[in-house]
């Protein structure tokens, strides 16, 4: 998921909006590169793309009567590029029959997920305020409801009357912040990380707006105050997000973003490596196994098999509780004939009081970044018999 490098190719494709109809084949490059880097930058792209295409046709309406059309017909190749990179992406990641990822697409009309999604528009426009959760944040979905109703369409609003000269960056605009919010309604409300992209998008609006042909027309749609206090605004509201960009990269130096190589090395260091082993989410727990120095197997509780990284299919959509963990946890020692180390994420597990006399906290390994990176290590047998000494490690 390489948002980061998505950023920076949208930034680079901005950068040729200017001359974008002269030199299209750049910009069809970069675009091509953009899309493949994860979907929601593939989004933007399709955006981008479809903005442009807005931008040649009111440029060739304007220009239809004029003696030289061949400029008018190579911006065409770019897009072009821009759309083999789009088809690209969706042929390389078009999941297989049994891909887990095929289920729970929403095609039921739902209020709150509508609201929790104009919620996610408006809060992806603020600065993050909680850094240390910031990449699993769900504060998002908090109060969806008021935000959406007070929020969402006021601004949208105000961001459409600001740019209605500007209608092929306003175009633009709202093909990302449409695609991306029909992708968090209909699939995944997404964190932090993912709605950042509507940020990007309005970034895209304001490069575009500042580089693209405004259209003509006579009088002023806002009054003059509302105009001359936009820029001050927007600087503002960019140095606020430049703050929070300021306390995430500390917070990023002084904690780790995973426990994941910790955590094997204590498992290793105290001698547990060749016990049989239960991940209780195989999607964080998998970075666990790959600290190992020698290559091994675990159990993982979606769809309750071996293996070291995560087979993404339906077999492993089933219930991954605390409950199910343990019970789980003794059918691997029935199996083994022998007490199971079981790797959990995320906080403690919930240990129902019939169960506690088989189940021994060794250790936790908290404070990453990402909750979901930290881990916490038990040791269950059946027979209450391999619970070691108070001080045995080190």
């Amino acid at each position: 998921r390489n948002y980061a490098l998505g950023l920076l190719l949208t930034a680079a494709a901005c950068s040729l909006f200017r001359n974008w109809r002269q030199t299209p084949w750049r910009l069809g490059a970069i675009l091509f590169l953009l899309s493949l880097t994860s979907l929601h930058a593939c989004i933007l792209a399709i955006g981008i793309v479809m903005g442009l295409a807005l931008d040649w046709a009111l440029a060739r309406r304007a220009n239809s009567g004029g003696a030289d059309t061949h400029w008018q017909w190579k911006p065409l190749g770019g897009l072009v590029v821009a759309a083999a990179g789009i088809v690209l992406f969706v042929i390389l990641v078009a999941p297989a029959e049994d891909h887990g990822t095929r289920e729970h697409w929403r095609m039921t009309f739902d209020i709150g997920l509508l609201a929790s999604a104009a919620g996610v528009y408006v809060n992806a426009l603020l600065p993050p305020p909680d850094i240390p959760s910031f990449w699993f944040s769900y504060r998002e979905v908090v109060v969806p409801f008021v935000q959406g109703t007070l929020f969402f369409l006021p601004l949208l609003t105000l961001i459409i009357a600001l740019n209605l000269r500007h209608p092929s960056a306003l175009f633009m605009y709202l093909c990302c912040v449409g695609g991306l919010l029909a992708f968090f309604y209909l699939k995944f409300i997404g964190h932090s990380r993912h709605h950042g992209f509507l940020l990007i998008a309005l970034l895209i609006l304001v490069w575009g707006r500042a580089s693209l042909a405004p259209i003509q027309a006579a009088g002023s749609a806002l009054p003059q105050f509302v105009k001359r206090a936009a820029g001050p605004l927007l600087t503002l509201w960019l140095a606020a997000h430049a703050v929070s960009g300021i306390r995430a990269a500390i917070d990023d130096i002084r904690l780790p973003f995973s426990n994941a190589e910790r955590t094997a090395r204590f498992i290793e260091d105290q001698g547990f490596s060749d016990m049989p082993m239960l991940g209780t989410h195989d999607g964080a727990v998998n970075a666990v196994v790959g600290q190992f120095r020698r290559k091994r197997a675990i159990r993982y509780a979606e769809g309750n098999r071996d293996g070291t990284f995560v087979r993404w299919d339906k077999a492993r959509l089933t219930d991954t509780s605390d409950a199910t963990a343990l019970a789980l946890a003794k059918s691997l020692a029935d199996e083994a004939g022998g007490p199971v180390l079981v790797i959990h994420i995320y906080r403690p597990l919930r240990i129902p009081e019939a169960v506690r006399p088989y189940v021994y906290p060794l250790a936790s390994f908290t404070g990453a970044i990402s909750n979901h990176e930290n881990f916490h290590l038990y040791l269950y047998d059946p027979d209450a018999k391999a619970r070691p000494p108070a001080g045995t490690f080190n």
